[in-house]
C-alpha cells in the first residue's frame, strides 16, 4: 500500500511512503506478528505551488471561503487547490465523441456545490453545459445539457445564474433543471453578476466592436423582469465585457480598442444613473486588450492584464504590467489576495493591498 504525503508550504515535495505486506502469523496468544518492507521516497526538487502538469492551461478561477481555490480550463479539466497550493484533486472533462469545437468555460463555487458551465459545437449547433461537482471529492453530481452559447455563469443563494447568448437563465443548484429564463432584448450577453438588487449583464458585440450602439448593461430583477438598462459604447468603440456589483455601485470594465488599447470604467448607481466614465490612455497597451478578467473585494476594482487596481471612485491605485506573460484571463479576490488565471499552468497570487506578486 502506497501513502502520498499531501504537498504544502512547509514541505514542498512529492512524497511517498510505501510499505509491503510479506507475511503474516499468529502466536499463542492470538497475536498477529506481520513482516513487512518499508520505504520512504522525496523527490530531489521541490514542486511548485498552485502549479499544474504541463499541458494544462488554467484560464478561470474561483475561490471559496475556507480560501480553496479552483481552477478550470479548456481542454476541459478543473481542479482545486487547498489554501496552501496543494493540489487536492484534478479532474478531466472528457468533450462529446461528435464535438466539433470547445468554446468558453466559467466555474463558481458555493459551499459544497462547484457548478463549470463549458460550451462545445456539434454539428454546427452549440450545446451547454451546466455541470456540478462535489468540493471534497471533485466527483461529478450531475449534469443538465441544452442548447446554446453559454459565457458566464454566477450563484446567489440556492440559484444558478447563467447567460447563454440571447438569453439569462436561473437553474436550481441541488438538480441543474432550469427553473426560469427570458431572452436578453436580443443583445448577446458576455458577463453576469448577481446581488441583492437585481442580475446584472453585459451585452453587446464582445470582440473588436465596429459598431456603434451595440453594447448595452442590463440589469433584471431576480424575476428576471427587466428592471433597468444602459447603452454604452459609441464613445468608446469596444464594449466593456466585465461587470461586477460592489456595495454602492455596479461597474463595466473593458477595453477601448480605438483609445490606444485603454481600459475603460463605467460606474452607475443601482438605478442605473451613470456615475462616471473614465478611459485611462495612460494605462494603454500597444498590442492588446488590457482587460480580460474583473474582480471586487466590495468596494476597489481589480482586472487583468496587471493586476490593475482601482478606487471605487476611478482612481488608479496601482497598475502592475507583466510583460513575460501578460494574458490575465481571469482574476479572483479573497482574504486579501488576488489570484490570477493567465493561461499557463501556474496560478499566480498577489497582495491585494499592494500588488506585489507572492507567489511564485
Amino acid at each position: 500500500t502506497a501513502y502520498f504525503l499531501p504537498q504544502t508550504n512547509s514541505f514542498p515535495y512529492s512524497a511517498a511512503i510505501e510499505v509491503v505486506f510479506t507475511s503474516g502469523v499468529l502466536d499463542s496468544a492470538g497475536n498477529a506478528l506481520i513482516e513487512y518492507s518499508f520505504s520512504f521516497t522525496v523527490e530531489d526538487e521541490p514542486l511548485s505551488l498552485f502549479h499544474l502538469p504541463d499541458g494544462y492551461q488554467v484560464g478561470r478561477t474561483a475561490v471559496d471561503q475556507p480560501g480553496n481555490v479552483y481552477v478550470g480550463g479548456l481542454g476541459f479539466f478543473i481542479a482545486k487547490f487547498f489554501p496552501d497550493g496543494s493540489l487536492a484533486w484534478l479532474k478531466d472533462i472528457p468533450a462529446s465523441a461528435n464535438t466539433d469545437a470547445t468554446g468558453f468555460i466559467d466555474i463558481e463555487v458555493a459551499g459544497n456545490a462547484v457548478i463549470v458551465n463549458r460550451v462545445e459545437e456539434i454539428n454546427g449547433d452549440w450545446y451547454n453545459y451546466l455541470t456540478r461537482y462535489d468540493a471534497e471529492s471533485g466527483d461529478k453530481v450531475w449534469e443538465n445539457v441544452f442548447s446554446g452559447h453559454g459565457r458566464a455563469i454566477d450563484i446567489y443563494g440556492s440559484d444558478i445564474f447563467g447567460i447563454t447568448g440571447k438569453s439569462l437563465y436561473i437553474a436550481d443548484i441541488s438538480s441543474g433543471s432550469v427553473i426560469n429564463s427570458v431572452l436578453t432584448s436580443g443583445e448577446v450577453a458576455n458577463d453576469i453578476d448577481v446581488d441583492q438588487n437585481h442580475i446584472y449583464l453585459s451585452a453587446g458585440f464582445f470582440h473588436l466592436g465596429h459598431q456603434d450602439n451595440d453594447y448595452r448593461m442590463l440589469a433584471y430583477n431576480h424575476d428576471l423582469s427587466l428592471a433597468w438598462s444602459a447603452d454604452w459604447g459609441t464613445d468608446y468603440d469596444e464594449a466593456p465585457p466585465r461587470v461586477r456589483a460592489t456595495n454602492s455601485a455596479v461597474y463595466l470594465v473593458g477595453s477601448g480598442a480605438y483609445v490606444y488599447n485603454s481600459p475603460v470604467i463605467l460606474k452607475y448607481d443601482f438605478d442605473g444613473n451613470l456615475v462616471f466614465d473614465s478611459v485611462y490612455v495612460n494605462l494603454s497597451m500597444s498590442s492588446d486588450y488590457p482587460v480580460h478578467g474583473l474582480a471586487t473585494d466590495g468596494e476597489n476594482l481589480y482586472t487583468v492584464y496587471g493586476p490593475h487596481k482601482f478606487s471605487a471612485d476611478g482612481e488608479v491605485i496601482y497598475a502592475n504590467y507583466p510583460y513575460s506573460n501578460p494574458w490575465g484571463e481571469s482574476i479572483a479576490f479573497f482574504d486579501g489576495k488576488l489570484y490570477v488565471a493567465d493561461e499557463t499552468n501556474q496560478l499566480k497570487v498577489y497582495d491585494a493591498g499592494t500588488g506585489a506578486q507572492i507567489f511564485p
